[in-house]
């Protein structure tokens, strides 16, 4: 019952005009400030996004098994929790709404991401009963990638990651044309870069393998072609070439190898591979042969899992079976 009461005060929040869940009114806002009022209002938005950002808080924690996760959804804890994630304008707000749904997808329950599903085939549903409009909740993780504030960045790719475990939210993202956005966050990163930009990229790698995915899991032609249209091949193994040399870096060089795999179990992203990077080859042909830095087991363990990864990929490339016609010749 507590917990049914966190929801109705959220939705309640959500739907309320002029709070940081809602559409905001400018001309309502100038209004009141014209009248002496505007002091007030910012009082009011102020106190509803400390009352979100709470009662977020207390479902975020409660929902610390897949019990108590189950029970949430069937009290519609996802719906104002989408709600929150469009229409937060309080930064505060949307990082306990982005954590809150990183927590209920981590699982990927498949409950749970059909909910989210549902919800954003909803995109733009009008309110009804006092309920607020849902937004779709892969655009607006997508809208979020490119944004200033790391954390939420980094939430958000995430999410994204997480999502997209749901074939039918791959496919409403093809609708939404995303994947530029998405593919446009594989970039060699500066000098010093932060363990935080790292764990960003190894999650839109994620993104991209799960899309490619769809090549045998739906038996879709075009799932890989739509990725190396833009350059997905190319991105990812200019990662390679960067990180090759990074010791610390073994878990974003497996997800490079796992990725390129994935997409090369199709012939012509494979063939194009061969063909057109003779120097990613050669890259990972050296990661085959890389000396742990160290003595210590994390070390040892590390460089076999990337020469693991590796090794699978080059096998995918070079099956004797898939090549036997060019063997022959």
């Amino acid at each position: 019952e507590i917990v049914a009461d966190y929801l109705a005060d959220t939705s309640i929040l959500v739907a309320a005009p002029g709070c940081v869940g809602s559409s905001f009114n400018p001309a309502m806002h100038a209004a009141d400030a014209s009248a002496g009022a505007g002091m007030d209002v910012r009082v009011n938005i102020a106190v509803a996004a400390q009352s979100l950002a709470e009662i977020v808080g207390m479902l975020n924690r409660y929902a610390s098994t897949e019990a108590r996760q189950a029970r949430l959804v069937q009290l519609g804890a996802l719906r104002p929790l989408a709600c929150l994630l469009n229409g937060a304008g309080d930064p505060v707000v949307l990082r306990c709404a982005l954590e809150a749904l990183v927590h209920f997808t981590m699982w990927k329950d498949a409950g749970i991401l059909a909910e989210l599903g549902r919800l954003e085939l909803q995109d733009h549903v009008m309110p009804q009963h006092g309920q607020p409009a849902v937004a779709g909740s892969l655009r607006r993780c997508v809208a979020l990638l490119g944004c200033q504030e790391e954390t939420h960045a980094g939430l958000a790719v995430q999410l994204l990651e997480q999502l997209l475990e749901a074939p039918e939210l791959r496919q409403q993202l093809r609708r939404l044309h995303a994947l530029p956005e998405i593919l446009g966050q594989l970039n060699v990163p500066p000098p010093g870069c932060s363990r935080a930009s790292e764990k960003r990229l190894w999650h839109v790698l994620r993104c991209c393998q799960k899309m490619a995915r769809d090549h045998v899991e739906l038996r879709q032609p075009m799932a890989v072609y739509e990725l190396r249209e833009y350059d997905a091949l190319g991105a990812i193994l200019r990662l390679v070439d960067y990180f090759h040399r990074n010791a610390r870096a073994s878990d974003l060089l497996r997800a490079c190898m796992d990725t390129l795999a994935q997409m090369c179990m199709d012939d012509e992203c494979a063939t194009a591979m061969r063909q057109q990077h003779p120097e990613g080859l050669n890259t990972i042909g050296m990661l085959m042969f890389e000396v742990p830095s160290g003595q210590q087991a994390d070390d040892v363990q590390q460089v076999t899992e990337v020469q693991c990864a590796a090794a699978r990929l080059l096998r995918f490339l070079f099956a004797v079976e898939r090549n036997r016609k060019a063997f022959k010749e």
